[in-house]
């Protein structure tokens, strides 16, 4: 009998890098749901909001690699803090293995809707 025939037999947890009731943190906690019935195991969500998401995936890193403990990354924990802090604390490439990519947030940015705009009087080139 191989190692991983008997996985998971018990809790999986999923590490957030944001607070409860954020986008991301809600569609983990559905996600989860669906997952948890499909392997027949409880999915917990973890929220370790904080530190430019670097707690959260230092948590995560230091974790054992059996497969219980996953992490819900973003650009902020494997492209940008790489960059921006000195001592991570976690390595991004050597540190955690790719699963899925789990969603695309898309962003915007915007202003008050009082602001002058060329583009609502018809003048956007």
């Amino acid at each position: 009998m191989g190692a991983q025939s008997d996985f998971p037999n018990r809790p999986i947890k999923i590490v957030v890098t944001v607070p409860p009731g954020t986008a991301s943190d809600t569609i983990t906690r559905r996600l989860g749901e669906q997952v948890g019935k499909t392997l027949g195991q409880p999915v917990v969500v973890d929220n370790k909001p904080g530190g430019q998401s670097m707690i959260a995936a230092r948590i995560v890193a230091k974790a054992p690699n059996d497969g219980y403990t996953l992490l819900v990354g973003s650009n902020t924990t494997h492209s940008a803090n790489p960059y921006l802090v000195s001592d991570l604390g976690y390595d991004p490439v050597w540190d955690f293995t790719p699963i899925t990519l789990w969603t695309i947030n898309p962003l915007m940015l915007v202003v008050n809707a009082d602001l002058p705009c060329p583009h609502r009087a018809g003048s956007f080139p």
